[in-house]
């Protein structure tokens, strides 16, 4: 689960926990909406549209809801009202309902991150403490394969085909989730 997926912590949430919401949804955002919009300017707008209306509304979010699939949807509406504001070659290059479509896939993909994600990190509490490590250490920390040979007294080679195996084993773990929750 993203950290901008996460359930607010009580029922009065406060303002700073909105406000990281909002900043953890930020490139997802910019994502769904450079496939909606053709200038990075539009797209830059309706992300400021966006977050004032993420803002004024954030005291209707259901705690139960992905914060992105909400967000989402209230950028596409922005979308909407920028495309109608704004010039006529705008709106003619892409009809409503192209415009719906590429927001439902955008959509649709943004739910299976969310869940290829959380799939992730069953998976990793499932390796064992020494891989889980060596991961942190390569993927959290940013250390290099010969850096962490250097610290764990292994060589370089025998750590990147650790690193392998341990890539495929977390591949095959996020498969057989995914089809047990297709199931």
């Amino acid at each position: 689960m993203k950290q901008c997926d996460a359930p607010l912590q009580n029922e009065n949430h406060t303002d700073e926990q909105f406000v990281a919401l909002i900043a953890n949804a930020q490139l997802p955002m910019i994502s769904f909406l450079r496939t909606l919009l053709r200038y990075s300017g539009d797209v830059e707008d309706v992300l400021q549209e966006t977050n004032l209306v993420l803002w004024r509304k954030r005291h209707e979010y259901d705690r139960t809801r992905s914060f992105l699939t909400w967000a989402c949807a209230i950028a596409h509406m922005q979308v909407l009202a920028y495309l109608k504001k704004g010039s006529r070659d705008r709106l003619e290059s892409m009809s409503e309902q192209l415009l719906q479509a590429l927001a439902e896939l955008a959509s649709d993909r943004n739910s299976r991150m969310d869940v290829r994600l959380e799939a992730l990190k069953e998976c990793v509490q499932e390796l064992p403490e020494g891989h889980r490590v060596l991961l942190r250490q390569r993927y959290r920390d940013g250390g290099g394969v010969s850096e962490i040979a250097d610290e764990t007294g292994r060589s370089a080679n025998s750590l990147s085909t650790i690193f392998y195996r341990i890539r495929g084993a977390l591949k095959e773990c996020i498969e057989r989730r995914m089809e047990a929750r297709k199931a």
